[in-house]
């Protein structure tokens, strides 16, 4: 919000918000690496914990890139600077875990072009092997070209809040029909995850549209906390009722919602509670901090997705009752996120540039305002 003498004030429920995003998105990988998760037969805490948080928690990201959208006079211009942001990162962070990569094919003896060269050509066609997770970097740079020119074509909020539903519904009926639909338009799963950005798009414009709204209530803090509660109680109450297999979950990056309206009604409660809960929360510092790391604690992520949480599942089995898995999950998902804070201030220190930073100035939401119509 402007205050006076022109000055801007910054805004920290965004960081707060992102900051608990990234708790989400590291407690949903250590629970995606579980045995039995990976081999798709859990049916107890575990799956029900990752359908949870998995109905929401990347929409939720796709809403809050909503909130930076500005109109863009120039479009090439704001496509160079949306590709060193986002897919410079992407590109980075892959470079980062390559070493790790090449101990498999060296220990086995195996030629290493010929174990990696797969994925060099996936990174032509925006996907990020080496990193798995910085998918939606990718995803998420081809859902902000898509803004710069679906955002000026609707002039009023209203109609991007349509708009946006229009979106999510539209793409989900593609990643539905995908067999179909990329022999229609000559477009394979995963190619630059175009599908997918249709259902990112929806929700960047919901947040778009909505921004004004969340502002007005971050000054209500007794109103953001029943917000909250609303929101993750609908979230909780409407997850189970997206019919998909007894062993599957809401995973954006597989083309895989579910039915539209489920994957809708539990994907925008329970980002709107988290949302809540952020102004609610605005004043914690170690989730601002989080949230201001949420660019590099998403790459270094990809660490422990691919490198150390399968392996550290199989070594320190995980319990079985419900309560005491959850603080299993819970233990190794602080653990990884403290052992990613001392690096993550070095790379943006030190790297900012690749970190899709211009500078090494703290990483901030930004001095936000209500994005305005064009």
């Amino acid at each position: 919000m402007n205050g006076g003498g022109g000055r801007t004030r910054h805004v920290d429920w965004p960081d707060v918000a992102k900051g608990i995003g990234i708790v989400l998105m590291f407690y949903g990988h250590v629970l995606a690496s579980l045995p039995q998760v990976a081999a798709g037969l859990a049916v107890g805490a575990d799956i029900n914990e990752m359908r949870f948080i998995y109905s929401f928690h990347m929409p939720l990201f796709f809403m809050m890139a909503g909130f930076f959208y500005r109109p863009a006079p120039d479009f090439a211009a704001r496509v160079r600077v949306l590709a060193s942001r986002r897919l410079v990162p992407v590109l980075f962070f892959g470079l980062l875990l390559l070493p790790l990569w090449l101990l498999g094919p060296l220990r086995h003896g195996l030629p290493v072009w010929t174990a990696l060269e797969p994925m060099f050509e996936d990174y032509l066609r925006g996907k990020p092997g080496l990193n798995w997770v910085t998918w939606f970097l990718v995803c998420l740079f081809v859902c902000e070209c898509m803004a710069l020119v679906v955002l000026p074509k609707l002039q009023s909020s209203a109609a991007r809040f349509i708009g946006g539903v229009a979106a999510i519904w539209v793409g989900v009926v593609l990643c539905n029909h995908l067999d179909l639909v990329a022999r229609l338009f000559g477009v394979e799963q995963h190619t630059w995850f175009v599908y997918e950005a249709v259902v990112a798009l929806g929700f960047y414009m919901v947040g778009q549209a909505l921004y004004p709204v969340f502002q007005r209530l971050a000054g209500r803090p007794v109103v953001a906390w029943c917000v909250a509660a609303l929101g993750l109680a609908l979230a909780i109450a409407s997850y189970r009722l997206n019919p998909l297999g007894p062993h599957e979950t809401v995973m954006m990056s597989a083309n895989r919602q579910g039915e539209p309206l489920a994957f809708m009604v539990s994907a925008l409660s329970g980002s709107f509670g988290v949302i809540a809960l952020a102004m609610a929360l605005r004043r914690s510092r170690g989730l601002v901090a989080l949230g201001r790391q949420s660019m590099v604690m998403l790459g270094l992520s990809g660490f422990f997705f691919h490198f150390v949480n399968p392996h550290l599942v199989q070594w320190w089995q995980p319990p079985e009752s419900a309560l005491a898995l959850t603080l299993y999950v819970l233990t190794i998902t602080v653990a990884s996120l403290a052992v990613s804070e001392p690096p993550a201030r070095l790379l943006m220190r030190w790297v900012p540039q690749w970190l899709g930073q211009p500078t090494a100035a703290p990483v901030r939401a930004s001095a936000l305002t209500p994005p305005q119509a064009p």
